[in-house]
């Protein structure tokens, strides 16, 4: 009985143990990707800035916010980017979420304008 509450106590001290370098593990990859978060929302607004500018020249042109042929151009070039390990699939619904979301800034922006 004493040999196997003593195995009990080392099975759970090793278990602490994992559980530990687990989390401390877990801690160090979000904290990678909070920084990688910060640096996405930096770029988002960089590109918001462009998306900003070319709403000016397509208003100043009378063309509209929408250009279906120049998002399929961006979704076909993210693709052939692609090195992985994000599927395209995967990546071309981000995209065509975030290039949907800036058209629809760039609309507003031009109508406020």
């Amino acid at each position: 009985m004493r040999h196997g509450l003593a195995v009990l106590i080392l099975v759970g001290t090793f278990a602490v143990g994992l559980r530990s370098q687990s989390d401390s593990a877990l801690a160090d990859r979000r904290t990678k990707i909070d920084a990688l978060d910060a640096r996405i929302v930096a770029l988002l607004n960089e590109r918001a800035e462009i998306v900003r500018e070319v709403g000016r020249i397509k208003k100043r042109s009378g063309l509209p916010a929408t250009d279906a042929a120049r998002v399929e151009v961006v979704l076909r070039r993210i693709a052939a980017a692609n090195r992985g390990p994000l599927p395209n699939e995967h990546l071309r619904r981000i995209y065509e979420t975030i290039v949907r979301e800036m058209t629809a800034f760039e609309a507003a922006d031009m109508a406020r304008r």
